[in-house]
């Protein structure tokens, strides 16, 4: 695999920032095509993405056929504080790196370790920090599938077009997740609003060019005190953010009637697929997992390997 380090992660495949900055891609340039040469690259394009297909589901059996995740689109997970977008958001890629999507993780919290053992948890069961050999037998499913960029702090914009374009065009992945838009830096506070919609749209450019799904990790405003139910509306930022992508899901804290606290899941907004008059209630199990809230077991480690839904 040449330089890339595995050693860290018990065969974690582990981007360094050396890597991504190498990284040249061919630049899309603009031009104009004569009339019969796009009707060739048009039907090749609809060809590919066709061939391409979904590129994978939510790990649910109530949605599963309801929403998939699609090729050249953005996923906003937006979230308020403390709702487990992180912890989520991983376990999603964990799900789908499991059944052979080619996943890229860039959490700009957290070291690629923790996001290791945070998924090692999650795929064996255990609620107990794991050791060498759980890591190792994760490793051996998801090599080739999960890759996660050793990168912590705050990003600069061209650092995550330079992160984007290096886990499409040369890893090849399928999904490529950013954790998260507050640990993005951008040029000026006076002008965040149109620098938050130039990003985003360059984003959908870049997954448009690449066929990918790029997926994205943002936050609510400031919680107001009229306990209304969240819309796609209470994203901070430029509306861009929620207008541009194709999926916008909504992560909030839930409680049932019982007590019992937990979590909720909602795709509120869809280009693609009628979005959702309820969420998924979901339970965060101290093991990783977010199971169905009405279901009493966590998910076996064949299960995850047999890509089971909860």
């Amino acid at each position: 695999m040449g330089s890339r380090d595995r050693a860290r992660g018990k065969n974690m495949e582990v981007i360094t920032q050396q890597q991504v900055s190498d990284y040249k891609p061919i630049p899309a340039l603009g031009q104009m095509i004569e009339a019969e040469k796009l009707a060739i690259r048009s039907e090749l394009y609809y060809k590919n993405l066709e061939d391409q297909g979904s590129l994978g589901h939510l790990p649910y059996n109530e949605v599963r056929g309801e929403f998939e995740f699609l090729p050249g689109e953005i996923s906003l997970w937006s979230g308020e504080a403390k709702s487990k977008k992180s912890f989520f958001t991983g376990f999603q890629m964990l799900h789908l790196a499991l059944n052979k999507q080619k996943c890229a993780i860039a959490s700009f919290e957290m070291p690629p370790e923790v996001t290791f053992e945070r998924m090692a948890r999650a795929y064996t069961g255990k609620k107990m920090r794991t050791d060498g050999l759980d890591k190792m037998d994760l490793g051996e499913r998801v090599q080739d599938y999960l890759y996660v960029y050793d990168f912590i702090g705050q990003a600069e914009v061209k650092d995550v077009y330079e992160y984007v374009h290096f886990c499409a065009g040369d890893l090849k992945c399928n999904h490529i997740l950013i954790d998260s838009l507050m640990m993005i830096q951008f040029s000026s506070s006076h002008e965040i609003q149109n620098d938050q919609k130039n990003f985003i749209t360059q984003l959908m450019a870049l997954a448009k060019r690449y066929s990918v799904h790029i997926h994205l990790v943002t936050h609510f405003k400031k919680p107001d005190k009229s306990n209304k139910s969240a819309n796609a509306y209470d994203t901070a930022g430029t509306a861009a953010l929620i207008n541009v992508p194709s999926n916008v899901f909504l992560i909030e804290k839930t409680i049932t009637s019982e007590g019992v606290k937990g979590v909720g899941l909602t795709l509120s907004r869809s280009r693609s697929f009628v979005e959702w008059d309820e969420g998924l209630g979901l339970k965060f199990r101290d093991n990783f997992q977010f199971a169905h809230w009405k279901n009493t077991l966590s998910m076996s480690q064949e299960d995850m390997n047999k890509g089971c839904y909860f």
